[in-house]
């Protein structure tokens, strides 16, 4: 009962950027929170100074994602694709909590201490096979299993880079502001692009491909996983 079978988030990146293979299959977006455009990006007004050359640059931010304890991810599976994706805070130590995108439809989910719940909705429903209304169960959620819930979803697939080093066909393009923040923008091969922090630790921040925003990084360090709702009644699988 797996969702998907999620390909490596910055690995899958990174991948892209030194190999110059196809197209990136990361992460996913919410439609309640969905993924900022790639124009929404702007150049920056203060003067941050030319990146690190690239083999550094990479270094830095695999070093960097290597210590972080949690952040934000809004991405799609593929460039462009909604119909599948995720909209999740994550931790380092495996928790996390947000929307996972199956068909159009968000299903909530949060896994912590190594138990995986999910929201009982109509969305929810069908996507265990058992479409219709929502009776009383509706608002509650099912422990379910974290692989059966979430799949190859976790933050090695989605966070962790893959500690390669790009090659010679990534180049640093300009300073740009996005999410608020002065990011180098480094171009790679067949349109794949990975924007860097440019003050504090390099962290990536966003990830696009021919000019469409795939994965979103944010809240480094400061996102949090929100537990179950207070009061909430828990079932399992049997009683639904």
């Amino acid at each position: 009962m797996l969702i998907l079978r999620w390909a490596p988030g910055l690995a899958a990146v990174a991948a892209t950027l030194v190999a110059g293979c196809g197209a990136v299959s990361p992460v996913a977006t919410s439609s309640r929170a969905p993924l900022a455009s790639a124009s929404a990006s702007s150049p920056a007004p203060i003067p941050v100074g030319r990146p690190p050359g690239s083999t550094r640059l990479f270094r830095e931010m695999n070093a960097a994602t290597a210590k972080a304890s949690s952040v934000h991810i809004s991405a799609a599976w593929l460039p462009g694709d909604r119909r599948y994706g995720v909209n999740l805070s994550m931790t380092r130590s495996g928790d996390m909590s947000g929307a996972i995108i199956y068909k159009r439809q968000p299903l909530t989910v949060l896994v912590t201490r190594g138990h995986g719940y999910l929201e009982i909705n109509s969305a929810s429903l069908g996507w265990l096979g058992m479409p219709g209304a929502c009776t009383w169960d509706c608002g509650e959620y099912v422990v379910m299993p974290v692989q059966k819930l979430v799949g190859g979803i976790s933050w090695h697939s989605l966070v962790a880079g893959s500690g390669a080093v790009p090659n010679a066909q990534v180049r640093y393009v300009r300073t740009m502001m996005v999410s608020g923040q002065p990011a180098w923008e480094m171009r790679g091969p067949r349109g794949a692009v990975i924007y860097v922090a440019a003050r504090g630790a390099p962290y990536p921040l966003r990830v696009t491909i021919k000019g469409t925003v795939v994965a979103d990084y944010t809240q480094w360090n400061s996102a949090t996983v929100r537990p179950l709702p207070t009061g909430t009644r828990v079932i399992s699988y049997k009683q639904l």
